[in-house]
């Protein structure tokens, strides 16, 4: 849950509620380990979400979003700001003048973007590869097989080493 914007302590306590609820912040503190100093902002915050909701009151006893509408609720807002992060940006962008350059930084960035390419790919794809990454998790985007299956040869036609050989 922390990938999705939740604190280690309220994924704690959703995972409380969810295996027994309804409870009270006195007995998710002690089931989750959360300091009773806190728990009572953590369920606040939590409901402010909408991932609990607080139900009678003195004590308030609290019962989690169920998992499957937890899934909805963050899809569609997970959705609805990718909306607004692409309208936003979509101002900034000038028109492309031909080809970019990239910088690309660490092997999972690098995958992460050759995935992106490889999906959006039309025709064909070139790519120079030493064979360890070619049978490995970079050839494994274009899925199993796909260097026997020609859409990759090894090694490419179009390429001559310095010395001549092949």
């Amino acid at each position: 849950m922390g990938e999705l914007g939740f604190t280690a302590s309220e994924a704690k306590v959703y995972a409380v509620l969810l295996k027994q609820h309804p409870a009270t912040g006195y007995e998710v503190a002690a089931r989750s380990g959360v300091p009773r100093s806190a728990i009572y902002n953590i369920l606040k915050k939590l409901e402010s979400v909408g991932l609990v909701n607080a139900a009678g009151d003195k004590p308030a006893r609290y019962v989690p979003l169920p998992p499957e509408r937890l899934y909805e609720l963050l899809g569609a807002r997970f959705s609805r700001s990718l909306e607004d992060l692409k309208t936003t940006l979509a101002g900034f962008v000038k028109a492309e003048e031909g080809s970019s350059l990239w910088q690309i930084r660490g092997w999972r960035s690098l995958i992460d973007n050759a995935t992106g390419l490889v999906g959006r790919a039309k025709k064909s794809i070139c790519a120079s590869l030493w064979r360890r990454e070619a049978m490995g998790e970079v050839g494994g985007i274009m899925g199993p097989g796909a260097i026997r299956r020609g859409r990759w040869r090894w090694p490419p036609d179009w390429h001559t080493l310095p010395s001549g050989r092949r």
